[in-house]
Parts: C-alpha cells; sequence; structure tokens
C-alpha cells in the first residue's frame, strides 16, 4: 500500500509527537490508538510467513473510511518497527505478562515483560494510567509523592502507623481476629510496605524511621488473634527479623544503640508471648561490637534475676536454664576474669543444660577429671531424670575412651546397654566392637535375658 507525501509525512510526525499508544499484537494482527482530534484505532494484518508482508489495514478515522490510507496508518506502523528494532516481541508480550508465573524464571519473564511494556509506551498513556492508579491507591499514591520528593530520608513516622491500623482494622476486624482466608491478603499489603516504602528507606540510609516503622509492625501484628494462621504469621515474622538483622549492620552506633533499646524494652513488655522469640534471636545474635557487651551482660543478669522470682517452679526451671545458658556462654567469649566465669558456671550447675555446658568448657581445657566429677555430680542430683543421666554417662564414656581408660570405658557401655541406654542400638554396636566373636556370642545371649524386648532382640540376633 502506498501512502501520498503529504500522508507519510503526517503520520511521522505524529508517531514522533508520541501519538501511538494501546498497542496490542496477537495472531498476525497489530492494533493501536493514534490520537489527534480525536482518538482513532488502528489495525493492521501482517502475513503469517513475513511480518513485512501488510494483509490489510484499516483506521476508523473518516478518511479511511472510504477504503483509503491514512496518517494514523502510517504512526501505527512506524509504531510497529520502532518495537521490533528495539527486540519488543509483541506477539508473546501478553502470554508473558498474562500466564501465572510460579517459577522463578516465569518471574523473572514476567517482570521483563512489564519493564519493555513500560519502555515502549509513550509519555502520555504512562502518565494517564499512573495518575488512574494513584487516584484509586492511597498507599500507591503516597508512596510516589515521597519518591518524587525524596521524602524517605525523613519521614512521617505517624502516618505510616495509622495506615497500618487501617490496613489491620479492615481485614481483623474490631475484634482483632485474622482468619486464614484474610491471611494472604492482610500479609501481601504490609509486604508492600516492607518491600516497598522500607526498602526505599534504606536505600537512602534512614535506618531509623524504617526500624520504627518495623517495629510497629511487629508489634502490631502481636496484639492481633492469629490462631487461625499461625504458620502464615511465623513466616512473615521470620522476613521481619532478616530485616531487623540487616538494619542493625547498616545502622550507625547512636541508631543502633536505640535499637537496642527498643529490643530490651520490649521483650516480655509490651509483646505478647509468641514474639519474645524473635526479639530473644535479635539480641543474642545480633550487637556483638565491644559498646554493646555491658548493655547485653546487664540485660542477661536482669533476666536472670526476673527468671529467678518466678513463682512456677516449672516456669521458673525452664527460664532460669535458658538464661543461664544465654549468660554463661556470652562471659565466657567476652574479656572477664576466669575466676569471675568459674564461680559463675557453678553457682547454675545444678540445672541439667548448664552443668553439660559446664562440662563442654572443661573438656576443651583438658580439664578431664574436673568434667568426670562434674558428670558424677549430676548422675545424682538428676537420679529422677532418665535420659539425663543416660547423657551423663554416655559422656563419662567417651572421657574414659579419649583418656585410654579401658576398665571404665567397658563398665560405662555395660551400663549403658543394661540399664541406662537399653535397646540403643548404637550403643550396643559400639560394646560389640569391643569382643572377637566367641566371646560375643556369650555375651550377647546374657544380654537377651537382661533386656528382653522382642523388637530390640530381632536386631541383636542379627
Amino acid at each position: 500500500m502506498l501512502f501520498s507525501t503529504r500522508t507519510h509525512d503526517r503520520g511521522y510526525d505524529y508517531f514522533l509527537n508520541g501519538a501511538v499508544h494501546d498497542i496490542e499484537y496477537s495472531n498476525n494482527e497489530f492494533k493501536a490508538v493514534v490520537s489527534g482530534n480525536k482518538d482513532y484505532n488502528v489495525r493492521v494484518v501482517f502475513s503469517e510467513d513475513d511480518e513485512n508482508e501488510i494483509l490489510d489495514m484499516d483506521c476508523t478515522c473518516p478518511y479511511a473510511c472510504d477504503e483509503n490510507t491514512c496518517k494514523h496508518m502510517v504512526a501505527a506502523l512506524y509504531k510497529f518497527d520502532e518495537c521490533r528494532e528495539n527486540g519488543l516481541v509483541l506477539k508473546s508480550l501478553a502470554d508473558v505478562l498474562f500466564k501465572p508465573a510460579h517459577t522463578k524464571e516465569d518471574i523473572a519473564a514476567r517482570e521483563t515483560a512489564i519493564k519493555k511494556l513500560v519502555t515502549y509506551a509513550d509519555n502520555k498513556t504512562v502518565r494517564s494510567f499512573l495518575a488512574e492508579v494513584l487516584a484509586s491507591d492511597d498507599k500507591l499514591c503516597r508512596r510516589f509523592y515521597n519518591i518524587q520528593n525524596k521524602l524517605f530520608t525523613n519521614v512521617d513516622v505517624d502516618k505510616y502507623f495509622k495506615q497500618i491500623d487501617h490496613i489491620i482494622k479492615r481485614y481483623a476486624g474490631y475484634e482483632n481476629f485474622l482468619d486464614r482466608y484474610s491471611a494472604n491478603d492482610f500479609i501481601e499489603e504490609i509486604e508492600d510496605i516492607i518491600d516497598g516504602d522500607l526498602r526505599m528507606m534504606i536505600d537512602n540510609e534512614n535506618y531509623i524511621n524504617a526500624f520504627e516503622i518495623s517495629c510497629y509492625i511487629f508489634t502490631a501484628l502481636s496484639n492481633i488473634d492469629t490462631y487461625d494462621c499461625d504458620y502464615k504469621v511465623e513466616a512473615f515474622e521470620n522476613d521481619i527479623t532478616l530485616l531487623w538483622s540487616e538494619l542493625i549492620k547498616k545502622a550507625n552506633y547512636e541508631d543502633k544503640h536505640k535499637m537496642f533499646e527498643w529490643f530490651t524494652a520490649h521483650h516480655d513488655v509490651s509483646v505478647c508471648d509468641y514474639s519474645d522469640g524473635p526479639i530473644e534471636d535479635v539480641i543474642i545474635s545480633e550487637f556483638k561490637e565491644k559498646e554493646f557487651e555491658k548493655d547485653k551482660l546487664d540485660f542477661y543478669t536482669k533476666m536472670l534475676r526476673r527468671s529467678e522470682k518466678l513463682d512456677d517452679d516449672f516456669e521458673k526451671d525452664y527460664a532460669i536454664n535458658k538464661w543461664a545458658l544465654v549468660y554463661l556462654d556470652f562471659i565466657a567469649g567476652i574479656n572477664l576474669d576466669e575466676n569471675i566465669i568459674e564461680n559463675e558456671f557453678k553457682k547454675y550447675c545444678i540445672y541439667s543444660n548448664v552443668r553439660k555446658l559446664y562440662v563442654d568448657r572443661c573438656l576443651q581445657n583438658s580439664e578431664y577429671d574436673k568434667a568426670i566429677q562434674l558428670l558424677d555430680e549430676g548422675i545424682i542430683i538428676d537420679a529422677d531424670n532418665s535420659g539425663v543421666v543416660s547423657y551423663y554417662i554416655e559422656k563419662k564414656k567417651d572421657i574414659y575412651l579419649k583418656t585410654g581408660d579401658k576398665d571404665n570405658y567397658l563398665k560405662k557401655i555395660w551400663d549403658l546397654v543394661l540399664k541406662n541406654a537399653v535397646g540403643n542400638m548404637n550403643i550396643y554396636r559400639e560394646l560389640k566392637q569391643q569382643y572377637n566373636e566367641d566371646e560375643w556370642c556369650k555375651l550377647r545371649e546374657d544380654i537377651l535375658k537382661k533386656t528382653f524386648t522382642f523388637s530390640k532382640s530381632c536386631e541383636i540376633l542379627q
């Protein structure tokens, strides 16, 4: 099809001025809207064998209705050529954009297609669409406003707090209950804030505001009844913990100290029980700088004193066991007098987990006699706990083996096989290796008589 020079030149001017938009290509048919005095729809049909061969072409403008070629067709063809030259495969774009993306490859392909779609759209289309989207979504509007005005370096966190409250109210209602049907959409909206706004703040080195908002999300979430969807909340909680870790590593000392104060102040005080774990993990695993040694030591000491004042014996023992381990592991790693460390281990070694840590400390220092003494004391103290006693005896066995005390080594294996770890096939096989075949045949019969259970005797007889 031929175009007059006048038609060609005017159509080319339309193309250069960005008048072509809303392009679509499928089944060898190219469609576009060309804006002049009005918007006109152009359709071009290409050969299946050759995209350079045009089979049909039409436009909704009055001039083309009389089967004339028009400037709108020229503009559309130039747009089509531009897209091809810039590597945009139009006919496959819709398939990539709108099919489900489950694999990493599909997600990456979709992101690439979206970037191309935006890149080759004209400014008028992009601006019009963006204005429409922002007008319908306050959250995106605020984010775009902040980006344009570079406000992520100094954020009004109260506005974010209100936005988060609004999201929670919308999904959890006045009863503050989040069911499993609403959980995905709820978490997706909160993640939009984290992955969008908070990420912008981090990129602009505004770590403290990002931290404050993430803490508000965490605290607010802890006050919602999530019984029906705990597993989803736990996964989201892990994402926040990872974000905290990143912020702590990047922050300066002043901001980092504010973060530490928030964690220690909110542990077991203003947030509910499920939140204690992540906060404890962050306090223990982060803030490794020497400047925080005294702060962490004070906090661990405070947790121990609080644990010792608990009324319920079970809760008390559990809490002391936990915090004594953390405390002792911490003081063993900092520059404290060895006598102080030793006295603290002795003070808390009535607790089995502490005693185990104390024994390992002795073994690292090759203090084998001291380790044996601790284990013997533990066997008496924890006599009612068969699992712990079995652990102590097995530990003694390993020490005797390491120090070459064959008689006591064999004695402890026999104690385990016949009394403290009956049915433990690993211990049984270890005992078997100490004897030749003839000796073992006689000993095996004795073991069977003293420890008979049908299931284990089948293994022993093999």
